[in-house]
């Protein structure tokens, strides 16, 4: 049924609708959702879902496997403001371990791209990192996440956009490759 609505909607030079879905991982309550989007119409009959496994790594291997079989596709993730610290993060949040060549490359091949503003607030700064900012304070959303878990100061770095693109410059200095080098989209 979605293959056939983006078929029916799509109008070439106009308008363009692209096949995929919400992985919505939510460990611990905190969000590390993901909007998985398709080049074409060949697409899985089942989506790899957060049912499958909530860890970022296994959907990047998911969607690689999906590739070598002519689907291409690639992983938007969003809302990194309500991720309690996880959606870019120091140490890889499933196994504890630093992050390492074979988490930055695989990141760095998968998400090119990151939804920085949504209903659920904006994600590209905050006051408490950016306060010579007049804007940073644009449609905040300090709630811990969407568990009881409370926002600390110390999350602020590793949930925002601006930082992870800093972090990104270091992580390339040191490891050859920028796990958080991507383009910004904003959605309603």
């Amino acid at each position: 049924e979605t293959v056939a609505a983006a078929e029916r909607h799509n109008d070439t030079g106009r308008f363009t609708a692209f096949v995929g879905y919400e992985w919505s991982s939510m460990p611990g309550d905190r969000n590390l959702h993901r909007n998985v989007i398709y080049r074409g119409t060949r697409v899985p009959e089942l989506p790899f879902s957060s049912v499958d496994s909530e860890n970022p790594e296994d959907l990047w291997d998911a969607l690689e496997q999906q590739r070598q079989h002519g689907m291409e596709s690639f992983a938007i993730p969003h809302n990194g403001n309500v991720s309690n610290a996880r959606m870019f993060p120091l140490i890889e949040f499933f196994t504890g371990k630093p992050m390492d060549l074979t988490y930055v490359t695989a990141r760095n091949k998968w998400e090119h791209l990151y939804e920085v503003t949504q209903m659920k607030g904006d994600g590209e700064t905050h006051p408490g990192l950016s306060p010579n900012d007049e804007f940073a304070n644009f449609e905040r959303w300090d709630k811990g996440s969407f568990g009881a878990q409370t926002k600390t100061r110390d999350m602020l770095p590793r949930e925002y956009a601006r930082e992870a693109f800093k972090r990104g410059l270091a992580y390339e200095a040191r490891l050859g490759v920028n796990p958080f080098k991507f383009g910004m989209v904003g959605s309603t």
